[in-house]
């Protein structure tokens, strides 16, 4: 499965709270959690950014650990993969 680019709105939607899931992995649920806090306490569009390649790095250095695929699928269903 193909990861949504970075300049897809699902990533900003997770740090900000908007796409609230329950995410499998443990390493994504905590670094989601920290990545909410930092960009509630700085929500400059810098750090956003950063938070959104962070995310989106975990996604991509993990993407053929089984529970990060089913994360991934919960996060972008494959139809709307390229849609921005």
């Amino acid at each position: 499965m193909d990861l949504p680019p970075l300049e897809h709105h699902v990533w900003h939607d997770i740090i900000s709270g908007k796409n609230q899931l329950k995410f499998e992995s443990l390493a994504v649920r905590i670094l989601q959690s920290t990545l909410a806090r930092a960009a509630a306490e700085d929500p400059s569009p810098e750090n956003l950014q950063a938070c959104v390649r962070m995310l989106r790095g975990l996604f991509a250095q993990n993407v053929s650990s089984p529970s990060i695929q089913r994360d991934l699928e919960k996060i972008c269903p494959p139809r709307e993969m390229h849609e921005s």
